[in-house]
């Protein structure tokens, strides 16, 4: 009597040599760890980021980020009127290119002061070149663009040097479980070291 197919594999399987079972056991893990981006290089400047010159550019996969000037005072970009009392305005300009094929309004996360962990969430992001807030970025497409926080006018003073925090994404791409490939989980790719003008 012939044996089937099905039992043919299942009687080769249960004779498969314990040393094969780690082998495709290892192999199922990473090919799911794949799945999820668990194969990506890591950023080996994640927990040293390099600190860069005011004016340099920092490419990276997404975007590239020129840092251009910080300062503080009582106007800024795209907002009418002075700060409230006690309050400053300190502003990040920047020019950022977008290296990927679609177009982000993304860059709003792209800078933190981890020197000032009491530091409130931007106010806004403004395009210098006509004052629209949350701009978009096109692929290409170099934008000069002004980062705005309130804050209270003794965390920062004009002369002060402070370390700007540079931010870069993970491309997670399309797969069986997730729709449309996009940027996430930012970290400090780059350190900055502003002299604050008033």
């Amino acid at each position: 009597m012939a044996v089937r197919p099905s039992k043919r594999l299942l009687l080769w399987l249960s004779n498969m040599p314990v040393g094969w079972w780690i082998v495709l056991g290892v192999a199922v893990v990473l090919g799911v760890s794949a799945l999820f981006g668990g194969l990506d290089d890591a950023d080996p400047t994640a927990d040293n980021p390099p600190t860069v010159a005011l004016g340099e550019p920092i490419v990276r996969d997404e975007l590239t980020t020129v840092v251009q000037s910080l300062s503080v005072g009582d106007s800024a970009p795209g907002v009418i009127g002075e700060p409230d009392e006690g309050m400053a305005y300190l502003v990040l300009t920047a020019r950022v290119t977008n290296n990927y094929t679609l177009s982000t309004v993304t860059i709003t996360d792209l800078f933190q002061f981890d020197e000032y962990p009491d530091m409130p969430p931007y106010d806004r992001v403004v395009l210098l070149a006509d004052d629209t807030t949350l701009p978009q970025a096109h692929p290409g497409v170099p934008i000069d663009a002004a980062w705005v926080w309130s804050i209270d006018e003794d965390m920062i003073s004009a002369g002060d040097t402070v370390r700007v925090s540079v931010m870069a994404k993970t491309l997670t791409k399309d797969g069986l479980v997730s729709y449309g490939s996009y940027w996430s989980d930012p970290i400090a790719t780059a350190w900055v070291d502003v002299e604050v003008k008033k």
